[in-house]
């Protein structure tokens, strides 16, 4: 099935990251209920850091920072722009983050590259989603009057450069993906409106291919390593059906029962 991407508050740049289908909203909010800045087992050592990315996840991470403290981060992402502004404190100062839990959308694109070393907890959940990655397509095929995205993008790969991270990881995205039916619908107040369709909604890579592939420095292992793992959460969602996601390298296909076939 495709899936359709749009950017989700019309005319807006600073939300256009926001992209996530309806599904992958329902099915990974679920897990990251906790507010931003919350701390569910006290430790002066640490900063819990869950919820969405946002205007309310900027203030715990600058705070923890002040103080020291190692953070801890459980997000089904969010806002590009909030992503962005969180990920270019932590880029500079060679911070050593944990993940626990789930790292999705912005969270894995953005806070986790950002830091200089990443301890995964207990197998999380990463994963990617398309949208975002393909502004460069649009740029070429639109022209000029997309700026907004073009802007974002720079300001990406400069901060995966500055993180010593892998800047054609952004690239890859667009083929990890795919993509068809680039519609431009109209110009908007800010960024124009853009439609189009993904042929993978979402990836969800090993921790070899964030390794080889993101250049990200870590110890621990994530949930995409093992086939059970991801299969038991895509069972435990009834949201998940009629879609295509791919895990590792391998496409899997999930139909309106939630019965998977493996390509």
């Amino acid at each position: 099935m495709m899936m359709t991407w749009h950017s989700p508050n019309r005319g807006s740049a600073r939300y256009w990251g926001q992209a996530f289908s309806v599904a992958a909203l329902l099915i990974w909010g679920l897990a990251a209920c906790v507010p931003a800045g919350a701390d569910p087992d006290p430790d002066p050592n640490f900063a819990y850091i869950s919820g969405p990315v946002d205007q309310d996840m900027f203030d715990p991470v600058a705070r923890a920072m002040s103080e020291g403290k190692t953070m801890r981060f459980a997000s089904p992402g969010g806002s590009v722009a909030s992503g962005l502004a969180i990920s270019r404190i932590i880029a500079p100062r060679d911070i050593d983050i944990e993940i626990e839990g789930i790292c999705l959308s912005a969270c894995a694109s953005l806070i986790m590259p950002s830091a200089d070393h990443v301890t995964f907890i207990n197998n999380p959940v990463i994963a990617f989603h398309g949208g975002g990655a393909h502004r460069r397509i649009f740029v070429e095929q639109f022209g000029s009057d997309l700026d907004c995205y073009q802007t974002i993008d720079t300001r990406k790969r400069d901060m995966y450069a500055t993180a010593g991270r892998n800047t054609d990881f952004v690239d890859l995205l667009i083929d990890v993906h795919g993509y068809e039916n680039v519609r431009f619908v109209d110009e908007g107040d800010d960024c124009p409106w853009i439609e189009f369709d993904l042929e993978v909604d979402m990836w969800f890579p090993t921790s070899a291919e964030l390794r080889t592939l993101m250049g990200l420095d870590f110890t621990g292992t994530v949930c995409a390593d093992d086939a059970d793992c991801i299969r038991a959460q895509i069972r435990r969602q009834r949201q998940i059906r009629n879609t295509t996601v791919r895990v590792g390298n391998a496409l899997w296909r999930i139909d309106d029962r939630g019965r998977i076939s493996v390509e």
